[in-house]
């Protein structure tokens, strides 16, 4: 990447840009040296070159009776660039805020179909949880085990970001689950259920997700109420177990 291209990342404009990646790159120099390296007309220069030194990015210096300009320390740029970055990252997550706030009052439920689908519930599971957050999931899968996961997206923040998980399965895929930290099994007595009907249920953060992996078809709920009262029925059953 160029200094010019730099410069345009970072927020100058076209014009600007090229003066200052002129400046950084050749050095001191005059309204007609400038305008030939730029190909910037000098009545142009003649407003912009004010600009950028109201900026900070351009001072004037007077070298043997002749004014010629030199780029000051990108690092001003930087802290601009810095500066206004901070202040569109704020405004995004406080939209962010906004937006799940204005959808609390009523659920929105979202629908998908296919294997795409049921993978993008589980990467919506990593994606929203924080480090170290908790899920809660009924599992009555009846085909896969943990390897269907393996080297997907999930997985890795999964572990990456130490996200803990309550799991309540059938006896059977309980014994074939390997004991890790980070993942704690119940299971529904075979007595009772045999608890296979190839369904998911998953408690996550203001979301509940349901999937059925026979017709791979999977919804999400938006709704901490909902969330909330899934969870407490699932902690009184883990509890009950």
């Amino acid at each position: 990447m160029d200094t010019f291209e730099v410069l345009i990342r970072a927020g100058l404009d076209k014009k600007s840009a090229a003066v200052l990646a002129a400046l950084l790159d050749k050095g001191m120099m005059s309204i007609s040296q400038l305008s030939q390296e730029t190909h910037i007309n000098r009545p142009a220069l003649y407003v912009l070159l004010p600009r950028l030194q109201s900026d900070g990015l351009v001072s004037q210096v007077r070298k043997q009776k002749r004014v010629v300009y030199k780029a000051e320390s990108p690092s001003r740029l930087l802290e601009k660039y810095a500066a206004d970055h901070r202040e569109v990252s704020e405004r995004l997550v406080a939209l962010g805020h906004e937006h799940e706030k204005g959808h609390h009052d009523k659920p929105v439920i979202k629908y998908f179909e296919g294997q795409k689908g049921v993978t993008f519930v589980y990467d919506d599971v990593a994606h929203t949880l924080p480090k170290g957050g908790v899920f809660y999931r009924y599992s009555a899968r009846t085909i896969g085990g943990d390897d269907a996961f393996k080297n997907t997206y999930y997985a890795k923040i999964r572990d990456k970001q130490g996200i803990e998980r309550m799991v309540i399965t059938s006896e059977d895929r309980a014994r074939q689950k390997t004991k890790k930290l980070e993942r704690a099994v119940k299971s529904i007595p075979k007595d009772f259920d045999l608890f296979e009907d190839n369904i998911a249920l998953i408690i996550y953060a203001d979301k509940t997700a349901y999937i059925d992996y026979a017709s791979k078809t999977a919804f999400i709920i938006e709704s901490p109420k909902i969330a909330r009262f899934q969870e407490k029925l699932f902690r009184l059953l883990y509890k009950k177990l």
